[in-house]
């Protein structure tokens, strides 16, 4: 048995188709020659690559090729012996099978004649005896039982030797089948064997193809390189020419730049000048207008004589109202007023307003405004109330302006959200309008006024302390700014400030980060914009919200909101002193 002849074909194809490709990567080199005649290096590089890969296709094709005659060998030697085993084990069993049937038919034959000649003998001895015919009835009888056994089992011995060729072709059928098997194998190995050189041909024609794409392409630039020398030629003689001029262009630019240069240091100069002189007239437009201003502005009346002193006391829910010169107390209790928690109040010579703060009652913020007057020749106290502001507040700071003018500013609305609204409020109109609104939100800040100049906010809290200072001038309508202090001051709330002098602003307690209460006094200067620390210091520390300080007798009185002592400030002597809450007649009325 041989490998079918169709297996090895493929190979031989593949390498005949090879051929050609051969034929056209050695002649590569003598197509395209070096046009300088000095050779080409990159060209040889190229050339000896593609010879190397080459040889290395053509050795994997004969390693295919043996690979697959040393398989097809392997098949066949593995095919012949399967073949030689299966025909030793059928004559095997040929032989039993002819063994065994020979020596059946052999025995039958034997006993059949021994029966014929005892049935001969006594047919022949006895003949006319019925017994014996009898017997010999009967011995032909077993003869034919004895045939018709040996006829079952000749029949037995055929089917077997069927069986025995239906197994050799059975076998013959397998062991073809496993040939093809190996045959299609075979067959698909060469397959791939040959699609693999169709795509190493292909490969080598490309980059043969692109071998002479780039020497074509390399003989184009070197002609147009060649054009080009020409043109640079002509072109030289020509730039030669030019060369004289353009030095002479050279040096008058030169000479134009440094022209340029001098007449930009020049207009460097007259810049800085006109500068100075703009700034100088911006300073002398804003003195004329502030003083223009001050001239048609109507003339501020000197704030009026204070010699009450009032103050809440959130425990007990009343206002005490103190003549300082009577020294008589005049309570006011939640009967006469019921005045809100956390509001704010300022004076005005004998009259205090009151507004804003929070109604424990129905944790509503308020917008009621009264005024609280007392009537020192009949000794009593006149309560009415004015008109409501337009934004409900607590927290907040009143501040007076003139003797007509109150500001609500800062503050917490009703979301507790903090404010930076500002409301105006004229005491002969009583109405409340907008003001400019602060540029930022805040809470318990300190705020006083240059009396009919300006107002003044310092300090207040978010979620954290605000060292700010913010002013307006409501005669100029130019809304809040905020000012730039020369150097830095420790931020509090809830401080207490009034006005010394014609440009300075005393601020005194407060409450900082570290301690609570705060014995510090510091001063700000309107002239200088600056904040600074002074000498003087509080009795105690304390802090000051909703406390109103008064001049009396060219002395300044407040009242603490921690113990309710009452701090004195001489103007004179500029020292601090301190009345304790046991030492004066409030205290009695207080509890």
């Amino acid at each position: 048995m041989s490998i079918p002849s169709e297996t090895a074909a493929p190979t031989g194809l593949v390498l005949h188709s090879l051929a050609p490709v051969q034929g056209k990567t050695q002649g590569a080199s003598s197509v395209c020659p070096d046009p300088s005649g000095k050779g080409n290096v990159e060209q040889e590089k190229r050339i000896t690559r593609l010879r190397h890969i080459q040889g290395e296709a053509i050795e994997f094709v004969k390693r295919l090729r043996k690979e697959a005659v040393d398989r097809g060998s392997r098949v066949q030697d593995e095919i012949e012996k399967e073949l030689g085993e299966l025909a030793t084990w059928l004559r095997g069993r040929r032989a039993d099978c002819a063994a065994v049937v020979g020596s059946d038919v052999d025995l039958t034959a034997k006993q059949l004649a021994d029966v014929k000649v005892e049935l001969d003998s006594q047919v022949d001895e006895k003949a006319g005896v019925d017994p014996r015919i009898i017997s010999i009835n009967m011995l032909k009888q077993k003869a034919m039982l004895a045939g018709e056994e040996l006829l079952k089992r000749a029949t037995e011995d055929s089917e077997l030797l069927a069986s025995l060729r239906w197994l050799r072709k059975d076998a013959e059928r397998g062991v073809l089948s496993r040939l093809r098997t190996k045959a299609t194998e075979l067959r698909d190995l060469t397959r791939a064997v040959a699609e693999q050189m169709e795509a190493i041909k292909r490969q080598l024609v490309t980059k043969f193809e692109l071998q002479q794409e780039c020497e074509e392409l390399r003989r184009q630039k070197k002609e147009q390189a060649k054009e080009f020398a020409k043109r640079i030629d002509c072109l030289g003689l020509g730039c030669r020419a030019e060369e004289g001029r353009l030095d002479g262009l050279r040096n008058e630019a030169a000479a134009i730049e440094k022209a340029i240069r001098d007449r930009k240091d020049d207009l460097k100069i007259i810049e800085s000048s006109m500068q100075a002189q703009q700034d100088l007239m911006k300073t002398v437009c804003e003195i004329a207008k502030r003083r223009y201003s001050e001239q048609r502005a109507p003339r501020v009346a000197d704030p009026p004589p204070e010699h009450i002193l009032h103050f809440y006391d959130p425990k007990t829910c009343y206002m005490y109202i103190y003549n300082l010169k009577s020294r008589k107390v005049f309570p006011v209790g939640p009967k006469e007023l019921s005045i809100y928690r956390n509001h704010d109040s300022v004076q005005i010579g004998n009259r205090i307003f009151v507004h804003g703060g929070l109604d424990p009652a129905t944790a509503l913020y308020g917008r009621e405004t009264f005024r609280i007057e007392l009537i020192e020749d009949q000794d009593k106290v006149s309560i009415k109330q004015l008109s409501s502001a337009n934004v409900p507040r607590s927290q907040h700071t009143l501040v007076v302006f003139d003797a007509d003018t109150i500001y609500a500013v800062a503050g917490r609305n009703q979301d507790e959200k903090c404010l930076k609204v500002c409301e105006r409020f004229g005491i002969v109109a009583n109405s409340w309008s907008m003001a400019p609104p602060l540029n930022e939100k805040k809470i318990l800040v300190a705020g006083t006024a240059l009396f009919g100049v300006a107002l003044y906010v310092f300090g207040g809290f978010t979620d954290r302390l605000i060292n700010t200072v913010e002013t307006l001038r409501p005669r100029e309508e130019t809304g809040w700014t905020m000012i730039k202090l020369k150097g830095e001051w420790k931020a509090r709330h809830e401080m207490g400030c009034f006005q010394r002098g014609e440009d300075e602003i005393v601020l005194f307690g407060g409450i900082d980060s570290d301690k609570g209460g705060s014995e510090e006094v510091l001063l700000f200067s309107q002239k200088r914009g600056t904040i600074e620390k002074t000498a003087e210091r509080l009795k105690k520390g304390d802090w000051f919200q909703m406390r109103t300080p008064v001049k009396h007798e060219e002395k300044v009185y407040v009242v603490g909101q921690l113990a309710r002592d009452i701090h004195v400030y001489d103007q004179e002597k500029r020292t601090w002193d301190i009345v304790e809450e046991k030492d004066w007649e409030i205290a009695k009325v207080g509890n």
